[in-house]
């Protein structure tokens, strides 16, 4: 038998059952706590559950959310004043007024146009040149050639070379439209991203009147092209990762995903950054997917299918040249015998088989880039672009008595180029001075919209940073619009910096100054996009840093 309690022992245990009870009690009041709505005021991490999010039935569940803050899809916190396809429309269109006003001026070669004209001449004989950039820009301009422009006439060798009655103004076009596609992508990047409508709006409108992403759409050049596939890249990347493993939209936007980055890279290599981020969230997981990595059996497939449409552009590109041209010097001996035309030509000699011949032509591209060693007078570095330092001198005519000038003078919108300067910095101060803070301390609210702010912070500055970090080092001559896929993540921070913003209609106010600001430097300095006549002091007035622009 139990000894039987003394009263000293009955003393113990109603304390003891006490302390359960008020224990029980306090765990029932913080769990009602917890289920009732936060009412602490709106600043930064505020507190409070945002009222215009709408979770939705596919959205991703809040137990994951809270371990991933960037999960996709992503909730839509607002909805466009008028539906989606008509704002892409408008924002499609409004790009293409801004780019095709007056684009068959100057109607003669302009900077580069002279290099890319050429090659398409090239193709269009089929005589085989040598390029540092792979084929697919070039191909795309050929086809252009051949459906609408004629056959090539022009010996394009010298910049100013008048085009005549050479029909060019197709090609002109071909860059207008995949530069204006540009704006619309953009918008639907930041929607996918969980970024309000005005938010979003914010980079969309900026590339519709930014100065170096219009010029770049206005004349026969390349970087258009990169910069539209760049940005599809990205877009279906993220309706990739919003995707349930397993169904036919994953294995769609998995298939676009490789084909567009593939595409990005077949056009330059500089847009190999944007694939390789998206390569790195794809393999790790974070922050974005919302079933964590992609199973090893996709990755492989994304790959392959990477891999050989890359590939196939080099077949296509050896198939359309046999004959011998300017590039023979470039190739093995055994490849220029199979060159028709050529002074080592050797009729029936089959010639190196094409893997060999894809190695060792990207091998020459990667070596003959590398050793660039021609310096130019318009070159820029790296942080000149950040700040807007110094731009690029396409096209200047002036008149016989030097009363009027015409200029096509490469820059940033100013407006965009310190805006997103400041965006970026921005970011960095609310990242290490309010919200690891707040987290190390444990004072981070439950419902903050911070975390969710840094990790895609964190992407878009990553991406920033490393689209700049090629050219830092590099030793060949650099130029302005090699900013221009930096200049996409830093306008994408823009938007996440305005979808920080305590309600949409603080946003709205915010994106509508942008937008005024944005229109007002576009004003200011489009004779320079579109070569309007000015006299000298007109010019001279807009010339912000005296020595390095025009």
């Amino acid at each position: 038998m139990y000894p039987a309690l003394q009263p000293s022992h009955e003393g113990v245990i109603g304390v003891l059952v006490q302390s359960r009870l008020w224990l029980r009690r306090q765990l029932r009041r913080w769990s009602r706590e917890r289920k009732r709505p936060d009412k602490r005021p709106v600043l930064f991490d505020n507190g409070v559950k945002d009222p215009d999010f709408d979770d939705g039935p596919h959205a991703t569940t809040s137990k994951y959310r809270r371990r991933n803050p960037a999960a996709l899809p992503a909730r839509q916190r607002d909805a466009a004043p008028i539906p989606t396809r008509a704002l892409l429309v408008l924002l499609f269109g409004a790009a293409l007024l801004v780019r095709g006003w007056g684009i068959a001026f100057p109607p003669s070669v302009v900077f580069d146009e002279v290099h890319f004209m050429r090659f398409v001449k090239a193709y269009y004989y089929g005589k085989y040149f040598f390029d540092i950039h792979p084929p697919l820009g070039k191909l795309v301009l050929l086809l252009i050639t051949k459906l609408f422009c004629g056959a090539p006439k022009l010996k394009y060798e010298l910049n100013g070379e008048d085009f005549g009655d050479q029909i060019y103004a197709p090609l002109r076009w071909t860059s207008a439209l995949f530069g204006s596609a540009l704006a619309p992508v953009t918008y639907l990047i930041g929607r996918e991203l969980g970024l309000s409508v005005p938010a979003s709006l914010g980079p969309a409108v900026a590339f519709v009147f930014d100065h170096l992403a219009v010029v770049e759409s206005r004349l026969v050049l390349l970087d258009a092209q990169l910069m539209c596939f760049m940005a599809l890249c990205l877009l279906f990347a993220l309706k990739l990762w919003g995707a349930k493993k397993g169904t036919p939209r994953r294995r769609r936007f998995l298939v676009l995903t490789a084909l567009s980055g593939a595409a990005a890279i077949g056009v330059k290599w500089t847009a190999l950054a944007t694939p390789g981020l998206v390569a790195l969230v794809s393999l790790f997981g974070r922050p974005f997917p919302r079933e964590g990595r992609l199973r090893w059996g996709e990755i492989v497939l994304a790959g392959l299918i990477a891999v050989s449409f890359y590939t196939a552009l080099f077949a296509l590109h050896f198939t359309l040249l046999p004959h011998s041209g300017q590039g023979d010097a470039f190739m093995t001996h055994d490849f220029r015998r199979s060159l028709v035309g050529g002074a080592k030509y050797v009729k029936g000699f089959k010639g190196p088989g094409f893997v060999k011949n894809f190695f060792y032509l990207n091998k020459e591209m990667y070596t003959a880039n590398a050793h660039i060693k021609t310096r130019h007078r318009w070159e820029s570095k790296w942080y000149q672009w950040i700040i807007n330092q110094r731009g690029l001198l396409y096209y200047n005519e002036v008149n016989d008595d030097a009363t009027r000038m015409q200029k096509i003078y490469l820059i940033v919108n100013p407006a965009v180029s310190v805006i997103s300067v400041a965006a970026l910095l921005s970011f960095l101060f609310i990242l290490f001075c309010i919200y690891l803070p707040r987290k190390w301390s444990g004072q981070l609210h439950p419902n903050s919209r911070l975390p969710g702010f840094a990790v895609r912070g964190m992407f878009l500055f990553t991406g920033y940073v490393v689209n700049l970090l090629p050219y830092i080092e590099v030793a060949r001559c650099t130029f302005l619009y090699h900013y221009l896929p930096p200049l996409f993540y830093a306008l994408l921070s823009v938007a996440n910096l305005i979808d920080l913003m305590p309600n949409l209609q603080v946003q709205r106010l915010v994106s509508s100054l942008f937008f005024a600001a944005v229109f007002i430097a576009f004003w200011i300095w489009s004779p320079w996009i579109y070569a309007t006549s000015l006299t000298p002091s007109s010019h001279r007035w807009r010339r912000l840093f005296r020595e390095g622009w025009a």
